[in-house]
């Protein structure tokens, strides 16, 4: 016989002892082995025997030695169970491994030691966690079960081995092959198994969790269907007396549960519900899961009632979910889901039937499953949800507000405790999002929306696009941009909600309840609000009908059908407002009065579709003219009223259409009574506390002030202008400071006519003082709010030092360059990701919020103690203190349809009214079309391209717009003032002229007579300036006095600027400057060519005190704020101007075209490039009010620089001003001595703004 075998035993045994009756001692001793004897001492005389026999009989028979080797192993692995020795594993592994290695392949007993040595591998894995022990009972098992004859009645006890070593293998390297080598072994296992003994179902159980686990991996609803087959088997073969069996038909109704999740197979769940109902009826009552079953059963019902609407499962739903809860002691960990669950189906129930007992239970219920669990549980994120979308439904029926504070508590602590992300994550962000909303929509705090966006957006970018419910997601954040569109009125928000809503429809599937219909209520709302901007009947048309078929999807007692009705009427009536059908009025009516019909029983009545009733009635009766249908109109609308709560934010719409009412009912009968009525209902609106109903405050005022104006008989001068002043104060809330800057110019566009309106009604009451306040506080808005801005804080600092820095950083935010809404063109809405980007612009939602933050920090800040008009407008009084420094008189021009006048405000503060009798609207319309008429022929052009003659025809044109500004306006204010009282050694008095309506954008300054030799001119009377208004006047003389140090000049200058036609006289006009610069002690920088860059002239503005610039100009004629400077990689705008601020300068020349143009659809807002300076901190800026010609530019600087900087070292400068208008009437008077008096076209142009 070969030494190997003995060989290897030594390898085990390296230092044997001698005895030459080893081998008998052994089998005598394991044969005598008493099993109550201590293992200890046999082991020891069986170790020490067995390593003599290395040294004594070595010649024994392989299979003798074999036998020996299996009985040895055996003491060591009992000799392990008792003493937990881990080295005695190491030596019965390798024994075991000889003996399998050593045992010929035609040995029956192979198989059988392959297998010993698999299940001492698998002890060695279990020991020491080794993962090449675990793979060695994986190799072992497997040659083991390959060895086996075919049909080996042990065949299948191998493959169940096999399954679970690699199932075991599956769970540290997560390998697919191994599961499915694992599915496969335990598959045959099941088969032999039940060939053999078809009630030994145990393999099948083991093959139906391998099923589950791959399912879980890779989503394959066919493992399902597998482990569903599994289940199935199992429970047939399985005994009814078996107490296995409940536990089979509960496994098989979670697996089926799980298919329907995926596939929405209502036969899945039908079947799910009967394997519940199977296995709570076969187990006791004293089975510990039966509550955990009962519960179950209830949530299957629970979503069966979702998709079937059938009563009789709801109910059945909470009879089961109660049981749970009644037969689990408090004690048990698990009654907290039962209670939830018990909760979400009573919320169900009262969300489709509306009964105030089941939205009570089930908050008390969620509540009481919160309470239950410690803040670490894993499930508490889940019922915080429930409670919060409780208690919301609560609000949503009887609005107490603190059911929805409450909610919002609880799902901000839902997020809080939440870890992790993902889709469960975004659901917690969608719930806090819609109780955001329904907050905003009662208590119109802007930031709720703000916050609601947020969180629905939060939501979306959580969730990945395939996802169920990011249909859910995205009518979220479709209500809530919906809903900032009411408020706001931007375009984007109903355009992005929109888009949202029609991708929606994507995620329509039949087979989902929660999408089986399309969004067509959402849709159609959102249609008809852009209906009401837009008067595109495509919208109207649409909405109208996507509203019939949501009602036509809808069962007729579902608790939302009523919202569904009055949705769809006030669509009709919308369209009926624009098309005058009598039908959409009738259908409409008909809508409104069947929502208020199908109200559930014990359902408040609710004031919104009263209203709407009303609404709709009031208009018929304007078409019809039926007395019924008013009376019964203004019957709901004060019914509505009545059932608002104070402070709501729909209240003031209400008033206003109850206004509205009685203003028709008026009109047809002409009493004092109506008139009383509408005029005390649209003040009721004026007078409300809402935040966030400007424009229904802005429309009742201009109808309160139109019924005062029009109908003197029932009104009075006391009410007139009362009127007026309540018009005045809803002003600052249109242009508001969240809306871009073009928006707010949009707005601001509006406001003209209605404060010349106001003004004459002060003037006409001999009220001059407040006429002037008026006039001022409509003027240049936006540039107040920029202004407001970079006020100094010192004195809040010194007192609030903490709200002084929070004020600091958010006003630092919001001066820099303003945003622009984004072109929806250029966002790719075909995408996710573009989609999102064009319904929430992330500049656009900055911009929003900090403005909220920035008032709510101004509201805190004016409830302290001296500090009640922190940062709002001065009033007139301080302004007129300012005029002290004004070394000339102030002109303000007010410009009405009923009379036209000026203030003149003297330096001592006086106000001279000097009316302008031959000037009329018609008349500066007249004139304001002439002067666009000569721009016309410049306009669009730049710098260098404009003709050097104008032809006859416009010079007469504009000569005789020339002698009308004198005649009607000039002449006038000149005569009523004693210009010689202004005459400070010899040098000509310093006008300040503040135009309004059509005069701000024409040349007051050049008026006079020029078809005449000698013909009087203003510039022979007097220096002239211009000035946005009388704060921003105020500004620039306050900072100029502060200024008096070496200033320093920047120059920047662009010859050749890409894309623009040359300017060769700019290197010309700076070579001047630098000549006329070379005797002061004035440095300069240049920056021309490539070195003038957006970035570079903005970085490079703030640091100089005087700055040039030489360049192309235009002025954006579709968009203001888009007027720029041409530099030379880029235009710098004027809505990047905005964003610059420069306290130390002073001086500013724009030697540029059409730099003080402005918008004529605002001409008050002074919307030009030179406002912009003067906004960045510049105190004295010259501009051009058109096109100029190149060769012009470099005659007025020179002269201009020369005569300033002369001024300056003569001292002739007052303090709080900056020498710029006198050096500049000057530099002008130069170009015209050239070009002559009569080329006007050339030396017009040249302006100068502020100080």
């Amino acid at each position: 016989m070969s030494d190997a075998p003995y060989d290897q035993l030594e390898t085990i045994f390296p230092h044997p002892e001698s005895d030459s009756f080893a081998w008998l001692q052994l089998v005598d001793l394991i044969e005598a082995q008493d099993q109550t004897t201590p293992v200890g001492p046999t082991y020891t005389r069986l170790d020490g025997s067995v390593l003599a026999i290395l040294n004594g009989h070595k010649r024994l028979p392989l299979a003798v030695l074999m036998n020996q080797l299996e009985l040895y192993a055996d003491v060591l692995l009992a000799w392990h169970t008792s003493s937990w020795n881990l080295g005695d594993l190491e030596s019965r592994f390798m024994i075991l491994r000889l003996i399998a290695d050593l045992t010929p392949t035609d040995d029956a007993r192979k198989p059988a030691r392959f297998k010993r040595l698999a299940e001492q591998s698998w002890l060695r894995y279990k020991a020491w966690s080794e993962l090449g022990d675990l793979d060695y009972a994986v190799s072992a098992q497997r040659q083991g079960a390959a060895l086996l004859p075919p049909g080996h009645s042990d065949e299948s006890s191998y493959l169940v081995s096999l399954a679970g070593y690699l199932h075991s293998r599956y769970g540290r390297d997560q390998d697919i092959t191994t599961l499915n080598e694992a599915i496969h072994a335990q598959s045959r296992a099941a088969s032999m198994a039940i060939k053999k003994n078809p009630g030994d179902t145990s393999t099948l159980h083991y093959l139906k969790g391998l099923f589950v686990i791959r399912y879980v991996r890779l989503k394959d609803v066919a493992d399902l269907s597998r482990a569903i087959k599994s289940c199935k088997r199992l429970a047939q073969l399985t005994p009814d007396d078996d107490k296995t069996k409940p536990d089979h038909y509960n496994s098989l109704a979670t697996i089926l549960q799980t298919r329907y999740d995926c596939t929405s197979q209502l036969q899945d769940l039908e079947e799910a519900i009967t394997s519940r109902r199977l296995a709570i009826e076969l187990s006791p009552d004293d089975h510990p899961d039966k509550a955990s079953r009962l519960s179950s059963l209830g949530s299957s019902l629970r979503i069966s009632f979702e998709r079937t609407k059938d009563v009789m499962r709801i109910d059945a739903a909470i009879a089961a979910q109660s049981r749970a809860v009644e037969i689990t002691p408090d004690d048990k960990p698990l009654k907290a889901s039962w209670i939830n669950n018990l909760g979400n189906s009573l919320l169900r129930r009262f969300e489709r039937f509306g009964r105030s007992e089941d939205i009570t239970n089930a908050i008390a219920a969620h509540t009481r499953a919160v309470g239950s669990l410690p803040e670490t549980h894993h499930d508490l994120p889940n019922f915080l949800g429930n409670l919060g979308t409780s208690l919301t439904s609560r609000y949503d029926r009887f609005r107490d507000l603190d059911d929805l504070e409450h909610a919002i508590a609880a799902h901000r602590r839902m997020i809080r405790v939440m870890s992790g992300e993902g889709p469960n994550l975004a659901v917690s962000w969608n719930s806090l999002g819609n109780s955001l909303m329904r907050r905003f929509e009662c208590l119109g705090e802007l930031m709720d929306i703000e916050d609601a966006i947020s969180a629905h957006r939060r939501a979306l970018d959580l969730t990945p696009d395939e996802h169920p419910k990011r249909r859910t997601f995205l009518e979220g954040l479709a209500a809530a941009l919906i809903i900032r569109f009411e408020r706001n009125k931007e375009p984007r928000d109903i355009d992005g909600a929109i888009a949202l809503l029609r991708r929606c429809f994507e995620f329509t599937s039949s087979d989902n309840p929660t999408t089986s219909v399309p969004p067509f209520n959402s849709l159609g709302n959102a249609l008809m609000r852009r209906f009401e901007r837009t008067r595109n009947f495509q919208d109207i048309d649409e909405a109208v009908a996507m509203l019939r078929r949501e009602i036509d999807a809808m069962p007729d007692n579902h608790i939302s059908k009523p919202g569904r009705y009055t949705n769809l009427g006030h669509s009709l009536g919308r369209r009926a407002e624009c098309s005058g059908a009598l039908s959409d009025i009738d259908d409409a009516i008909w809508a409104h009065r069947r929502a208020i019909m199908t109200m559930p029983p014990g359902f408040p009545e609710d004031a919104a579709f009263l209203s709407n009733l009303g609404n709709a009635l009031t208009h018929r009766f304007e078409h019809v003219g039926d007395q019924t249908d008013i009376e019964e109109s203004i019957s709901v609308l004060c019914r509505a009223i009545e059932l608002t709560p104070h402070g709501h934010p729909s209240k003031p719409k209400r008033y206003y259409n109850l206004g509205a009412a009685y203003t028709q009912r008026f009109q047809r009968h002409q009493t004092q009574r109506d008139f009383d009525l509408a005029t005390k209902s649209f003040l009721a609106v004026i007078q409300h506390p809402v935040v966030g109903a400007t424009t229904v405050r802005f429309t009742s005022a201009q109808r309160y002030v139109h019924m005062h104006s029009v109908c003197p008989r029932f009104s009075s001068k006391e009410a007139v202008l009362a009127a007026h002043s309540h018009m005045m104060a809803v002003i600052p809330e249109v242009v508001w400071l969240g809306h871009s800057v073009s928006r707010r110019l949009q707005e601001s566009s509006q406001l003209g006519k209605l404060v010349g309106d106001a003004v004459s009604t002060a003037i006409r009451s001999g009220l001059q003082f407040l006429a002037v306040e008026w006039l001022e506080a409509g003027r240049a808005l936006i540039w107040s709010q920029v202004l407001s801005l970079r006020t100094p804080i010192d004195v809040l600092q010194e007192q609030h030092p903490g709200l002084a820095q929070s004020l600091r950083d958010v006003q630092q935010k919001l001066q820099r360059p303003a945003y622009d809404p984004e072109d929806p063109s250029s966002l790719n809405s075909d995408t996710t990701a573009g989609m999102l980007d064009l319904v929430t612009q992330a500049p656009a939602d900055r911009h929003v919020q900090l403005v909220v933050e920035y008032e709510r920090l101004l509201t805190q800040i004016r409830g302290h103690a001296g500090f009640a008009d922190f940062q709002l407008p001065k009033r007139l009084p301080a302004l007129l203190a300012t005029m002290e420094a004004v070394q000339g008189p102030v002109i303000l021009i007010n410009v009405d349809v009923s009379r036209c006048d000026a203030f003149v405000i003297l330096p001592q503060g006086e106000i001279v009214l000097v009316p302008l009798p031959q000037l009329t609207l018609k008349e500066a319309d007249a004139l304001l079309e002439l002067w666009r008429n000569r721009l016309s022929v410049c306009i669009g052009r730049s710098r260098g391209m404009i003709q050097s003659r104008i032809d006859e025809g416009y010079k007469s044109a504009f000569t005789l717009m020339l002698r009308r500004l004198w005649t009607c306006i000039v002449f006038p204010i000149l005569n009523a003032l004693d210009l010689a009282s202004f005459v400070i050694d010899d040098a000509l008095p310093h006008i300040t002229w503040c135009p309004t309506g059509p005069l701000a954008s024409l040349p007051i300054h050049a008026a006079g007579i020029y078809d005449e030799p000698y013909g009087p001119r203003v510039f022979d009377f007097a220096v002239s300036s211009y000035i946005p208004s009388l704060a921003s006047l105020s500004r620039c003389y306050d900072g100029s006095r502060e200024l008096r140090s070496a200033p320093k000049m920047l120059v920047v200058t662009q010859p050749e600027t890409p894309g623009q036609s040359p300017l060769p006289a700019t290197g010309d006009e700076a070579s001047r400057i630098v000549t006329a610069l070379s005797h002061s002690d004035i440095s300069s920088t240049v920056l021309d060519r490539e070195r003038a860059t957006v970035d570079a002239v903005e970085r490079h503005i703030g640091r100089y005190s005087w700055v040039h610039l030489s360049c192309h100009g235009n002025q954006n004629t579709d968009d203001a704020t888009q007027s720029a400077f041409a530099l030379h990689d880029g235009p710098l705008t004027l809505a990047k101007l905005m964003g610059i601020v420069a306290d130390d300068a002073e001086i500013a020349f724009l030697s540029a075209c059409q730099t003080a143009v402005g918008d004529v659809r605002a001409p008050e807002e002074s919307a030009h490039l030179a406002a912009g300076m003067l906004a960045a901190g510049f105190k004295g800026v010259v501009a051009t009010m058109c096109s100029i010609v190149d060769d012009d530019a470099p005659i007025v600087v020179e002269a201009y620089y020369r005569e300033l900087l002369a001024l300056r070292a003569a001292k002739d400068v007052d303090r709080g001003e900056t020498g710029a208008a006198y050096a500049l009437h000057e530099a002008v008077g130069v170009l015209r001595e050239q070009v002559g008096v009569q080329e006007s076209a050339r030396w017009v142009p040249f302006v100068h703004f502020g100080a």
